[in-house]
């Protein structure tokens, strides 16, 4: 009864701009939340499960987890050399002055550091209670294939023969593995599920938009990818 009455206090001023929106991952062997060295480490996570990285909420791959997207972002993310730490996001002409690294298919920056394409998919995310909140995935290397696979999707999507808003379907998104001669990894699945049902939703993902836009929405910095695998720009579609 205590805590009803007093539901929110001291939390009256925190508005979205003031905190950063999760990122939801799929765990892979390389993934930090696999090490038992790392700080990161989550005792339960397995390979192949998806997982908050804030919450530490598990998913099971093999189900997925239901998400309404939202917005879309292409970024240019530097880093150390051998992607030793987080630089910053650089201009799509400072990536075009990047060089192919062959042996481990890397972009490197005439200053040695590595230059990663890096899709940004902001979306609304179904917890277990049925209510959504916000999240972005990021997809890199290989999982830009997914990526297109995605995007392509969303504008085939119409109504009236008009093209429907991003966040008018919710789709479903799984892991799966691939292979290539460099080895197996673990990447994305995505599906579009049906047409978005409740406009309470609707208005959710309108409002997150319009944050996302107005750039009052903060998200945490990336953390590296393993470099096993190869470029998705050696990969068909």
């Amino acid at each position: 009864d205590a805590f009803t009455a007093a539901a929110g206090m001291g939390l009256e001023d925190i508005t979205h701009e003031d905190m950063a929106i999760p990122t939801i991952k799929l765990a892979s062997a390389t993934t930090d939340e696999m090490k038992p060295s790392h700080s990161k480490y989550m005792e339960d996570l397995k390979v192949g499960q998806i997982f908050n990285d804030v919450t530490k909420v598990i998913w099971s791959g093999t189900e997925g987890i239901l998400v309404i997207p939202v917005y879309y972002r292409l970024s240019y993310v530097e880093w150390g050399r051998g992607r030793t730490g987080f630089v910053g996001e650089v201009s799509q002409e400072t990536y075009a002055t990047t060089t192919r690294k062959e042996d481990s298919y890397e972009d490197i920056l005439p200053n040695g550091n590595i230059c990663e394409k890096t899709a940004n998919h902001y979306v609304l995310f179904f917890t277990g209670d049925g209510t959504l909140q916000r999240a972005l995935i990021r997809m890199t290397r290989t999982k830009l294939k997914r990526s297109r696979q995605w995007n392509t999707i969303m504008q085939l999507q119409t109504h009236n023969g008009r093209p429907l808003p991003m966040f008018a379907n919710i789709y479903r998104l799984k892991t799966t593995s691939e292979t290539n001669k460099k080895g197996s990894w673990t990447t994305w699945s995505v599906a579009l599920e049906k047409r978005i049902e409740s406009m309470d939703h609707f208005n959710q993902a309108k409002e997150f938009y319009a944050g996302i836009i107005k750039g009052d929405v903060e998200t945490a910095s990336p953390a590296a990818e393993s470099a096993s695998e190869t470029s998705s720009d050696d990969l068909p579609f």
